[in-house]
């Protein structure tokens, strides 16, 4: 069975602000890419790791196999079904 790569961005960012996050990423050029996930209404107080951390296990109980997950703060990347982890750096704040 062949393997089909899908992208998805997982952001800290609020529902609210889910079409400015499209449009901006558009804009930069990432138009290849399958999903955008922002947190929902009832994951506001959630804290990003927790947030991320709980989409990850999601995703992989809904059949997706993550195989790598990029980022700027170790709240991205730490936690479970991370597959590889790439950090890259982020000199303007790091959420803790």
């Amino acid at each position: 069975m062949a393997r089909v790569l899908i992208i998805i961005f997982l952001t800290g960012r609020n529902y609210t602000e889910y079409d400015v996050t499209y449009e901006n990423l558009m804009k930069v050029g990432y138009t290849k890419f399958d999903t955008l996930i922002t947190q929902r209404e009832d994951e506001l107080k959630l804290k990003s790791q927790e947030f991320k951390s709980r989409k990850h296990t999601e995703l992989t109980n809904q059949g997706y196999e993550i195989i790598g997950n990029i980022g700027d703060q170790w709240t991205d990347l730490n936690g479970p079904y991370s597959g590889i982890q790439i950090k890259i750096p982020n000199y303007l704040y790091e959420i803790k």
